[in-house]
């Protein structure tokens, strides 16, 4: 087993040919470079290979680059019906993050023995 092997999702599905992806985290790596590499999160991803290390490899869809990842949970099928739920999260995850700050606002305004 690699350094590394406990990165990677082992049971992700195979990715659909031909079938376009959201890359939703900003960091990729790239053949030949080590560490990561930061990357804007959300962008629109084709040719996605699942590799025998269960990586996976893809292309850039805007750009041609390809790099690799080791997260199946980060490629969101770009299909109008996930454009929507996705939306959908993203006004919750607001709303969410509103809330985490009030009570984030509320404990600090509690006195405690320090």
């Amino acid at each position: 087993m690699a350094y590394f092997d406990f990165l990677i999702d082992k049971e992700n599905k195979a990715p659909i040919e031909g079938m376009e992806y959201i890359y939703n985290i900003d960091m990729v790596w790239a053949k030949g470079k080590l560490g990561s590499i930061s990357i804007k999160k959300g962008i629109i991803v084709t040719n996605v290979k699942k590799m025998e290390n269960n990586g996976y490899e893809f292309t850039v869809k805007e750009t041609g680059e390809i790099f690799k990842s080791n997260y199946g949970w980060a490629f969101w099928e770009n299909t109008p019906e996930n454009l929507k739920e996705i939306k959908k999260y993203e006004e919750i995850y607001l709303e969410y993050e509103k809330w985490e700050k009030a009570k984030d606002k509320a404990l600090s305004n509690i006195s405690k023995l320090k």
